[in-house]
């Protein structure tokens, strides 16, 4: 089929029927058979075809094959039919075929391409001695007879004809069935002599028996050892389509074509499926660039499976991959783990200044397109094609999209140099490591911040708390020393001739002062609960009316219902409770007031009768005004610190629920590095550690200690993170008590300078530092709320290491050598169920003895990963069984636009498709085989049998 360049979707899973028979069929039932010949009975035989293709739709099927016995009459009304179907034009192939019974009782199934002609299928009939074409206008073709020639006979024949043998392929009948099958006794040396790539069965895939799988697999020696693929078909006869695809087989076609079965024959494990197969829920659909090196339309569809880009050097593979990376986050702009990243960043940001790449992708059933330039790199914009509740902003980070889409990608040798850059290889390997744990690791690191954030807030107020008791202490030692102040002005008073009844009047005055203070806090604070009883809410249940027909939702309504009602009660109780003892208070304290302004009166009058006292009663009212402020203070400190509760047990419970989250992010990667050794295929064991000098630690001392004079800070402080971090952080937390409670006492001082030497001590012992009396000064006024919160609130990063197994020891992963790294990391993430996978050249990082095991396993994985890789390797193209090839070629289109990226290819198209298609056959032989001759010369080198 002729799709644009860039467009061809490879290799697609269809749902097939290769044995479908018409009322031509002399067993044909249900209705009666369809002569020819007349307007009516051509009529008759058109709907019949209409209806034959509305059921293979209805059934989901995508490519069938009319195989009458002997005969290919109807072939031509079915092929009509679909072109009057735009449903089934759009997405149902027709194989013209034939079912012929060979002399040795073997049945086979020829089928052809799709575009062949009659004239080139009846050549078929050249070929069988004893069958001639049947009357077209006849109602029944005649019975099955013996075609003049055995199955090997009649293999040989076909293809050795020059017209036939290019666009057909025959299937010998391959279960043990009666006299239809292969698998027969006394078969198995015709068996194994077959120049066959599979066979066809008329039942469920299921049911064939062991043996008869170990025969068809090559594993009786017997029977031969040569793999072949089974195809299971339906065999319908009859009128109501009942046995049409009945024995579900899923191909993967990527043209309507005799090679493409052929192909998936020979990668059968890869391309042939007897259950519905899934889709990977994180897949990239498509990209479009416009750029100086491809222009404005450079647009690629991109197969589920395995997509492989190849061209010769210079041809713009590897640029194509970094724009793809690019366009989804992942590129050397976005990441530091390259190590030649400078030309990579130049040809990004030269040849896409005017342009940008495009994305379309799915993850997890929602349908998006990434848009992306270099003028505004730092972010993505995103358009989705359903809009759905809740949808996310249109413009997302560039972090923010790393997260949302799991994919991995490697630039050239990347693989095998990820342990030569000490600052990347614990995430790097923990990334691919943890990669089928990436949604779960993501899910608990934000959980991690989110509480992490928490801590400063809980220690503002816990250094709230601490000033507030500060205050309050400081108060009561106030009003203790003006009480005792007022004594004294009391005797001065009593010794200068005050009266009994004036003394009496004085000693009110504290009581009074005390009194007022003591109604004014307590009215406030029942205001300020008054408010917050009001402002409880009703638990939300009007979310849930989607689920009302679920049991067990209505039952919770009518409990939260209920519940609402209660609390609602409560709070109405509590709320009446509140107003009442507000409305007595307030009440009282007016009745209170009037007998503080009679005492006042009391307390003028007493004044004036004691006027040669004046200066001492002046002296005992400013005390008593004084005293009144101090009580106030004392007060407003106890309301308030009743307000914040307990904030030493909330600081306590979040950095237990921070360690908790980061206990449950350990054991999210110890179950990981516990499925490594199996992933790895024993190659690799893989371990949980904790970052001994973890950035966040190390931030908080330097932080802390920057700016006072210390020599080489970075390195002491390095040292004294990894003392104090090993030993599952019990160092570090008593350093974390130290400098909370050397905070709290440095509060207590007017200024820091005035800390004694005890302190002073204190502190160079927690650091572990050598520091001067002015530099430990100077580190104690940074030791403020904000620094220490940062203490508090790091958290240690949990990572993953590999160790490599070398002739059964194992040795620290960055001993290996870079090819058995480089082959191990592959081998596990070919094995792990995770997102896109994209390698740029991944030959270049492995030994050439241990590529075939892994294109081995590139054929079990593009199953349940895409993969997109750019190869020299024919290897990984052909014997990997790539879904979609593309092939590129220089361009020499617009060279006179970029010239400063003189080198770099002007990329071009040539062809893609999957490996059935001819031109892309074409590309690969001549690409990565060297033509043809070089091929078939490397071919007689090996001394290679075949032809």
């Amino acid at each position: 089929m002729a799709y644009p360049k860039g467009r061809h979707p490879g290799a697609v899973w269809r749902l097939t029927d290769f044995q479908i028979h018409t009322p031509r069929d002399p067993r044909w039932s249900g209705s009666a058979n369809l002569k020819g010949g007349t307007d009516e009975s051509e009529l008759l035989r058109n709907e019949w075809a209409d209806q034959l293709v509305s059921e293979c739709l209805k059934r989901g099927l995508g490519a069938i094959a009319v195989t009458d016995h002997h005969d290919i009459t109807m072939l031509k009304y079915v092929t009509d039919a679909i072109e009057r179907s735009p449903e089934a034009k759009e997405n149902l192939w027709l194989l013209p075929g034939m079912e012929v019974t060979c002399d040795d009782s073997v049945q086979c199934l020829v089928l052809f391409d799709q575009a062949t002609s009659e004239e080139v299928m009846t050549r078929l009939f050249g070929i069988m001695p004893k069958i001639e074409q049947p009357d077209d206008k006849t109602k029944i073709a005649p019975p099955a007879e013996i075609c003049g020639k055995d199955i090997q006979e009649f293999i040989d024949a076909v293809s050795h004809d020059s017209t036939l043998a290019p666009v057909s392929i025959v299937l010998p009948h391959g279960s043990k069935s009666g006299h239809k099958g292969i698998i027969r006794d006394g078969l198995h040396s015709r068996f194994s002599s077959l120049p066959v790539d599979g066979f066809y069965i008329e039942k469920a895939y299921d049911s064939l028996t062991d043996r008869e799988k170990r025969i068809i697999y090559g594993k009786c020696k017997e029977w031969g050892t040569r793999r072949r693929g089974v195809i299971s078909t339906g065999d319908n006869r009859h009128s109501n389509f009942e046995n049409l695809a009945r024995n579900d087989c899923w191909v993967r076609l990527g043209e309507p074509s005799a090679e493409a079965i052929r192909q998936s024959l020979l990668a059968d494990q890869a391309r042939i499926t007897y259950n519905a197969p899934t889709l990977p829920v994180q897949r990239i659909i498509g990209m479009r660039v416009s750029s100086s090196l491809t222009g404005e339309n450079c647009e690629i569809l991109f197969n589920d499976g395995f997509n492989a880009f190849i061209g010769g050097r210079g041809s713009g593979k590897s640029t194509l991959l970094e724009y793809l990376r690019f366009g989804i986050g992942k590129s050397t702009i976005d990441t530091n783990f390259d190590q030649l990243v400078g030309r990579e960043i130049q040809m990004l940001e030269e040849s896409l200044k005017d342009g940008f790449v495009e994305v379309d992708l799915e993850r997890s059933g929602l349908v998006e397109t990434w848009r992306r330039t270099v003028n505004d790199q730092e972010c993505i914009f995103v358009s989705q094609q359903i809009q759905i509740e809740d949808e996310e902003p249109r413009k997302i980070s560039v972090t923010q999209a790393q997260q949302y889409f799991g994919a991995r990608a490697f630039s050239q040798k990347q693989l095998s140099t990820i342990v030569r850059n000490p600052t990347t290889v614990d995430e790097q390997i923990t990334g691919i490591a943890a990669a089928e744990s990436l949604d779960s690791r993501k899910r608990k690191i934000k959980e991690i911040e989110s509480v992490a954030a928490e801590i400063p807030i809980a220690f503002q107020a816990e250094e709230k708390y601490w000033n507030l008791e500060i205050a309050k202490e400081q108060a009561v030692s106030n009003i203790a020393n003006l009480r005792k102040q007022i004594s004294g002005t009391k005797l001065r008073l009593e010794e200068g001739g005050l009266s009994p009844e004036q003394q009496v009047t004085l000693d009110k005055a504290p009581k009074f002062v005390q009194g007022e203070s003591g109604y004014s806090a307590s009215l406030k604070l029942l205001k300020e609960r008054l408010s917050q009883i009001t402002q409880f809410s009703s638990v939300v249940i009007d979310k849930w009316e989607s689920g009302m027909e679920f049991v067990s939702i209505e039952e919770s309504q009518t409990d939260l219902t209920d519940y609402n009602s209660k609390f609602a009660s409560c709070m109405s109780e509590a709320s009446k409770l509140t107003e009442q003892i507000i409305e007595k208070l307030t009440k009282q304290q007016k009745e209170f007031q009037n007998s503080l302004r009679k005492f006042e009166e009391e307390f003028e009058k007493a004044k004036l009768a004691q006027s040669h006292l004046a200066s001492i009663l002046s002296d005992h009212q400013r005390l008593t005004a004084d005293l009144k402020l101090a009580e106030e203070e004392k007060n407003a400190s106890v309301v308030e610190v009743t307000k914040l509760g307990d904030t030493s047990s909330t600081l306590k419970e979040q950095r237990c629920k921070l360690k908790t989250k980061v206990d449950e992010l350990r054991e999210i990667l110890l179950a990981a590095a516990t499925k490594i050794e199996d992933l790895s295929e024993g190659r690799l064991k893989a371990y949980v550690l904790d970052d001994q000098t973890s950035e966040k630690h190390l931030n908080a001392l330097v932080d802390l200690c920057e700016r006072c004079g210390i020599r080489d800070l970075e390195e002491r402080c390095a040292e004294r993170i990894k003392e104090v971090t090993s030993d599952n952080f019990v160092v570090w937390e008593q350093m974390l008590a130290s400098l909370v409670s050397l905070r709290k006492r440095c509060l207590q001082f007017d200024t820091i300078k005035n800390v004694n030497e005890n302190l002073i001590e204190e502190l160079r012992g927690v650091l572990g530092l050598k520091l001067t009396k002015n530099q430990a000064i100077q580190i104690l006024e940074r030791l403020d709320g904000r620094r220490l919160s940062t203490f508090l609130s790091a958290w240690p990063t949990p990572y993953i290491r590999f160790e490599y197994k070398d002739q059964g020891q194992y040795l620290p992963f960055e001993q290996a050598s870079p090819g058995q790294q480089a082959s191990a990391l592959l081998t596990v993430m070919l094995n792990q169920e995770a997102g896109p996978l994209i390698i740029d050249q991944p030959e270049d990082d492995l030994d050439n003895r241990i590529i075939m095991t892994i294109v081995k396993q590139v054929q079990t994985t593009k199953h349940k990963r895409q993969l997109i890789f750019a190869t020299h390797n024919p290897n990984f193209v052909v014997n990997g069984d790539a879904d979609k090839v593309i092939s590129l070629v220089p361009s020499d289109r617009n060279k006179a636009e970029v010239s400063s990226l003189e080198g770099l290819a002007r990329i071009a198209i040539d062809c893609d498709g999957a490996i059935e298609t001819p031109e892309v056959r074409d590309a690969i032989t001549k690409t990565m085989e060297g033509g043809q001759k070089a091929f078939e010369l490397r071919r007689r080198k090996y001394s290679l049998s075949g032809s």
